[in-house]
């Protein structure tokens, strides 16, 4: 019992050490950018499905500011807040870009081409002013 209580008194300095930035209890504005072709309008949208299932698998209200639809199917780009405990400390590893790599069956299906289907993530926080 109490090896289980260690456990997660290590657990939760862990995590609040992790989040211990200057924003990290902020609030976080997350804006995804698709790169060329319907395949990163695709990707762009299931890293934007994944980033509201996690958000709220950990409590965070999603709110959509901005969005614009693919050609075909996807996204072209949304922006979108994260208002929660600690959002933008859970959401700040997420900024850069992010690749799907297209594995194909056969060197003959490749035919010498690299497909790469870029999304670009961005992130700023924001701060909740509170006057007294």
């Amino acid at each position: 019992m109490r090896s289980l209580n260690l456990k997660k008194e290590f657990e939760d300095l862990r995590i609040r050490t992790l989040l211990s930035g200057e924003y990290d209890s902020c609030n976080a504005i997350v804006t995804l950018h698709a790169g060329a072709g319907t395949d990163s309008c695709d990707w762009a949208n299931m890293l934007y499905r994944m980033y509201t299932r996690y958000a709220q698998s950990k409590g965070f209200q999603i709110t959509v500011l901005d969005y614009q639809d693919g050609d075909i199917t996807g996204l072209k780009g949304i922006t979108f807040e994260v208002t929660g405990d600690n959002a933008y400390g859970y959401f700040q590893s997420e900024k850069g870009v992010h690749r799907l790599v297209r594995i194909f069956r056969s060197i003959q299906q490749a035919r010498g081409r690299h497909l790469l289907h870029p999304v670009m993530c961005s992130l700023i926080w924001k701060m909740i002013l509170i006057l007294s």
